[in-house]
């Protein structure tokens, strides 16, 4: 798993504006967010990691949070492989996959494969996602190249007994404080003790030895 550590307030950069050809979802920037906390996940359709674990990630973070304190929004950095991830194919894998936040497509220069946005914000071009993260002022405070842990962005506080979580007290930007993240969607959920509705389990069965015989340890 991928480490995400906050840059403090007084040392963080202004987060360079998106260059979006195309959007997915309602058309957004990062002038509309300001005041609100932003989750930028940049991602390639054809990337397994973005697949398997980012997308997902964005997703419950999504739900987890009140749209109007914290907005994720999704940037289709495509640096290889032109031909096959272009926008009609996003277009089906957001459909498939059903995406819930806005995507926008980042727009390229000519002769440069590396598109704009990801090049203003210096993202590696790897086949991994990457999570960035703004804060209400439009302030870049972090970003995890890879797989960080569903917990790792928010602090290892304790998790919060309710799926949906209060952000009134957030400031600038999730920190331990203010922002949980809930358990990973579809963990197990292990019952101890007694079920209700089941009957207890049966008593094990009492065997009679012959007199005088002593069972020997098992």
């Amino acid at each position: 798993m991928t480490s995400l550590t906050l840059t403090p307030a007084q040392h963080a950069v202004r987060a360079p504006a998106w260059q979006v050809e195309r959007w997915f979802g309602a058309a957004t920037s990062l002038a509309d967010l300001r005041g609100r906390v932003v989750v930028l996940h940049a991602f390639q359709m054809l990337c397994p990691g973005c697949v398997l674990h980012g997308v997902p990630q964005a997703a419950q973070i999504h739900a987890a949070f009140d749209a109007r304190e914290v907005a994720v929004v999704g940037l289709h950095t495509v640096f290889e492989h032109h031909e096959a991830m272009t926008p009609t194919s996003l277009a089906a894998f957001l459909h498939e996959f059903r995406v819930p936040f806005p995507v926008g497509v980042d727009a390229r220069t000519e002769g440069r494969a590396v598109p704009n946005t990801m090049a203003a914000y210096q993202l590696r071009a790897a086949q991994d996602p990457v999570l960035v993260l703004i804060d209400r002022q439009g302030r870049l405070r972090a970003h995890a190249f890879g797989r960080p842990s569903d917990l790792s962005p928010w602090g290892p506080r304790s998790r919060p007994s309710s799926p949906r979580l209060r952000t009134s007290n957030l400031k600038e930007c999730p920190h331990e404080e203010a922002v949980r993240v809930p358990p990973r969607v579809g963990r197990p959920h292990v019952r101890v003790g007694r079920q209700p509705g089941r009957a207890p389990a049966a008593a094990p069965a009492q065997v009679e030895y012959p007199k005088g015989y002593a069972p020997g340890p098992t």
